[in-house]
């Protein structure tokens, strides 16, 4: 349920003038249901993939790929400044080191 509401709310931040998105996820469960899933009317989580789906069809092109954990390095980067940080929506012009 975390990597959806990451999902979502990642999405939900984008800023609207992005046309090109490619969004990487360490979790192939997430990944596979909102790209190959096509009834989500008895799935539990039915909401909140829809609603991602939805929110990708504001972006012109946005992909949903799937990344092992390992290559993952730029969300554990993120994770650790985290700790750093004032409460509140933070963008990066550009990933960290």
């Amino acid at each position: 349920m975390l990597n959806f509401g990451g999902l979502y709310f990642g999405l939900n931040a984008v800023d609207k003038s992005i046309s090109r998105l490619c969004v990487g996820m360490d979790s192939a469960i997430v990944v596979n249901l909102i790209i190959n899933m096509t009834d989500t009317s008895f799935h539990l989580l039915a909401n909140i993939i829809d609603q991602c789906r939805q929110l990708m069809t504001h972006i012109v092109e946005c992909e949903l790929v799937h990344i092992y954990r390992e290559k993952n390095m730029v969300t554990y980067d993120i994770a650790d400044w985290n700790y750093n940080m004032d409460l509140g929506y933070h963008y990066f012009e550009n990933p960290p080191d």
